[in-house]
């Protein structure tokens, strides 16, 4: 009695299988970590959500920040495949048989709380509200209000790229007042919150804020996609992946998916000048 049950139960399973009423669970592929800086985490979590859609049986995960540094050395002692950077490789990192694939421009952008009316500002009064000489928005053509300064640690990427561009910050000292946040998403949470502060963070981080976050333009000229095809804005960031040779095959499909038409339109959508592949 026992073994016709027991068959008379196989046969129903082979044929509800045989008719698709069950179906084995989906195979899934590997998971893929990409550790690294907290510059373009944004919009990698956005692309490797649109990979997702398109590879269901891919997983694509974005770490929060650990800095381009973090990633790299993750890289260097095995335990990612790839990483994300915001920064050229240094001549030791290169010689470790690292590659750097910059897919994605981005603009670094001075961005105020919601209370300030201010549109633009030179980089002279930047310079003078981050050094501490310019304490009130008064002094700027706003209304009036204490200058909360938000700046980020030394080595910060976007803080590289302001020094490389603006004279006035290369040796300069922030001012004692300064609040220093380490990631790029707590320093859009901190702009959201001191609604009378002034900081500086990429352009496609502003996804992060709750609204009251607003960019303004530098010597006259927005921190927009525009202006960085157009060559007029002067404070540009490089995204790119860094890894070794001989990675793995979801690796590879998600590196092709973000040099894809595809991957370019996400990157656009959300501010972006998507790179052309070398």
């Amino acid at each position: 009695m026992k073994k016709v049950r027991f068959c008379t139960i196989g046969l129903w399973v082979l044929t509800a299988l045989a008719a698709g009423l069950l179906s084995a669970p989906p195979v899934r592929g590997e998971v893929l970590a990409i550790p690294g800086t907290g510059a373009c985490e944004p919009i990698l979590a956005e692309l490797a959500e649109a990979y997702r859609r398109a590879h269901p049986g891919d997983r694509v995960v974005i770490p929060p920040s650990s800095g381009s540094g973090g990633g790299i050395q993750a890289v260097l002692k095995g335990e990612a495949q790839v990483a994300r950077v915001a920064r050229p490789l240094k001549e030791e990192e290169e010689r470790r048989g690292l590659v750097r694939t910059v897919f994605a421009r981005d603009a670094v952008a001075f961005a105020v709380g919601r209370q300030v009316t201010v549109a633009h500002l030179s980089a002279r009064q930047l310079a003078a509200i981050f050094s501490g000489k310019i304490k009130n928005w008064k002094e700027v053509g706003g209304s009036e209000g204490n200058i909360r300064v938000i700046v980020r640690e030394p080595g910060d990427s976007s803080l590289i790229v302001i020094q490389a561009n603006l004279d006035a910050f290369r040796e300069m000292v922030f001012a004692p007042s300064a609040k220093v946040i380490l990631y790029d998403r707590a320093a859009v949470e901190a702009l959201d919150k001191y609604r009378n502060s002034i900081g500086f963070v990429t352009l496609s981080s502003l996804k992060w804020s709750r609204g009251g976050i607003v960019p303004v333009a530098l010597d006259g000229v927005a921190p927009s996609r525009k202006n960085i095809l157009g060559g007029k804005y002067r404070l540009v960031e490089d995204y790119a992946f860094v890894y070794k040779d001989g990675i793995g095959d979801t690796a590879k499909r998600f590196i092709d998916f973000v040099f894809s038409p595809e991957g370019g339109k996400v990157m656009e959508e959300n501010g972006l000048v998507a790179a052309k592949r070398k």
